[in-house]
């Protein structure tokens, strides 16, 4: 059987939860707008700086849900980026031992070869089969490079 490696190194990004997020985040900059220049200047308490107030939680609240929604892993011939809400990290195929997602996983983890693990918010239960085909699919690029990278060191 042969293997396309195109198809393989394809970015992992979960549906659900970018959908979710992305339309909590226009109902939020909604709302957020609204208030900040729907609501009468007559109101006690609603002055300007209330109106940027609400201006900036509304920028702000769709920042986050713009992370939650770009959470992602990238593979690529030389190394896979897993991309979560505050960090991003680069790893080398080497670096990575296995890809763990279980039943009652809720997102996927690498195990690295430091010991250490990372979770991948881009593999999320989320997705049902989806998910687990897509933690499959990163196991077979683990699996082929440390194939072609021949056998690991011990340290």
């Amino acid at each position: 059987m042969s293997v396309d490696r195109a198809s393989l190194h394809r970015p992992i990004r979960p549906r659900a939860g970018r959908t979710v997020a992305y339309v909590v985040a226009v109902a939020w900059a909604l709302l957020m707008l609204a208030i900040a220049t729907g609501v009468p200047a007559e109101v006690p308490g609603m002055g300007p700086l209330d109106r940027v107030g609400f201006s900036l939680l509304g920028v702000g609240g769709v920042w986050l849900l713009h992370r939650l929604a770009s959470v992602e892993v990238v593979p690529s011939e030389t190394g896979v980026v897993v991309r979560n809400v505050a960090s991003t990290r680069r790893l080398e195929w080497a670096q990575v031992v296995d890809v763990r997602f279980g039943r009652d996983s809720t997102w996927g983890r690498l195990n690295l070869s430091d010991g250490t693990s990372l979770q991948t918010m881009g593999i999320q239960s989320a997705d049902g089969d989806r998910a687990a085909q897509d933690a499959v699919r990163l196991a077979t690029l683990v699996e082929l490079h440390a194939r072609e990278a021949g056998p690991r060191q011990a340290s």
